[in-house]
């Protein structure tokens, strides 16, 4: 079975993909020629991470080896990953995703003259 663990975030997007537990192939947007916060999460930039680590598992493994996805992060880089990795097989998917949340906000202090 092949895990491929995504953690996307506003500014970056991170691929790990792992084979009886052993990690055998990391990487991120930021690998891409394009620079920047905002490029690193472009479209382009997701497409050509996602293709390379597809690539990857087709090279190196059979297409009948389930792959399980883990996604984590509130980034938009799952549907590309998801997208190109159709060809392989696809035995399920996890999503967690955790925003910030800083509190119930405070009343407002009575203002007396």
């Amino acid at each position: 079975m092949v895990k491929v663990y995504v953690y996307s975030s506003f500014n970056n997007t991170h691929i790990a993909i792992y084979f009886r537990d052993v990690m055998c192939y990391k990487a991120s947007s930021g690998i891409s020629e394009i620079r920047g916060s905002f490029k690193k999460n472009s479209p382009i930039a997701l497409a050509s991470l996602s293709k390379n680590a597809a690539s990857f598992v087709e090279t190196t493994f059979d297409k009948k080896t389930p792959v399980v996805f883990f996604f984590s992060g509130s980034g938009k880089g799952k549907f590309f990953i998801i997208k190109s990795f159709v060809s392989s097989s696809i035995a399920s998917c996890f999503y967690s995703a955790s925003f910030v949340f800083n509190g119930c906000r405070k009343k407002k202090r009575r203002r007396l003259l």
